[in-house]
């Protein structure tokens, strides 16, 4: 998961739902589909054809994939302790209906694929704390103020819950927890990877495939690096940071992954390769861009050239 900036409410926006609100009334909160589905271009777009939670890449010709609504709307539930018997965490409902005044709010909805959205979150709406025993009266808009989601949103701009300060990823595969402040594992990953079942098998393949594609590139670097500054090796060198920056890019499929191992080993930031990659000049002399006294590729640059011999005249 990354962060994607949340496309402006599209033009009619506001008349389509009221419309459909008047028409249908209480009955929104049960139905399947609605005017929402016609907005899933604005969002596919904003989302580079990806999936909000596990950011696997969604065909917006096909009918695979679907406008999520992230505070959902029918009903709400939990996840109960894991049953011993199944070894599976038995779903609990605590709200019905569920946050249907949000139903038809632009900033309510995310692109999401069907293993995310329907196979794994459902109804699924963890908040900080559990959900409060409201009554009927106290249930309605104005709750969410009060609560605080642990689902990371791929839209939300809070700054204490940005998706990549919370999730990390390993050489295999898997999304995990990242450590907070405090020692322990972030809430907001717990529950974003159990909600949406982030680790299952067909992610955890194509996860592999991205971090190997990743690797691949920054051992090539790593060699370009130690080699002199012939012409060659810089256009391969460029070439190659193209390369990687592509694959870090909002538009790459687990760019999450990708951005979080580089950073790990690069230790920069992965805008900085997306900044060296799209200048029109050279890159620096290696493609961390470090300045140290060290850097194989300086010295090597601050070698003493010999002086090249004059051609003979010729005719």
């Amino acid at each position: 998961m990354i962060r994607h900036s949340r496309p402006d409410e599209p033009s009619g926006f506001s008349e389509v739902m009221s419309a459909f609100a008047e028409t249908h009334g209480e009955a929104i909160k049960e139905l399947e589909s609605g005017p929402w589905r016609h907005y899933k271009g604005f969002l596919c777009r904003a989302q580079y054809h990806k999936c909000g939670y596990c950011d696997e890449y969604i065909n917006p010709d096909s009918s695979k994939g679907a406008v999520e609504h992230y505070r959902p709307k029918g009903k709400v539930q939990e996840l109960d302790p894991i049953d011993p018997g199944t070894g599976k965490r038995p779903r609990r409902e605590v709200r019905a209906p569920g946050y249907h005044w949000l139903a038809l709010r632009w900033d309510n909805y995310l692109m999401a694929c069907g293993p995310c959205n329907s196979e794994s979150k459902g109804n699924l709406f963890p908040v900080a704390g559990g959900h409060r025993s409201l009554s009927e009266n106290e249930w309605g808009p104005g709750v969410e103020a009060s609560e605080e989601p642990l689902l990371l949103n791929p839209f939300d701009v809070h700054p204490s819950r940005v998706p990549a300060s919370h999730l990390t990823y390993d050489s295999i595969g898997h999304v995990n927890p990242r450590a907070m402040p405090d020692g322990n594992s972030s809430p907001y990953a717990i529950a974003t990877i159990e909600t949406c079942d982030l680790n299952r098998a067909a992610l955890l393949q194509n996860r592999r495939f991205k971090f190997d594609a990743v690797k691949t590139k920054l051992d090539l670097l790593d060699v370009l690096a130690q080699l002199p500054e012939a012409p060659a090796i810089v256009e391969q060198r460029v070439s190659a940071l193209k390369e990687l920056a592509g694959l870090l890019s909002p538009s790459s499929p687990h760019a999450g992954l990708a951005r979080d191992y580089f950073e790990q080993r690069v230790h920069k930031t992965w805008e900085d390769i997306l900044e060296m990659a799209n200048a029109s000049l050279p890159p620096p002399s290696c493609y961390q861009g470090c300045e140290k006294a060290t850097c194989p590729a300086i010295l090597e640059s601050k070698k003493p050239r010999k002086p090249r011999k004059p051609k003979a005249p010729q005719g």
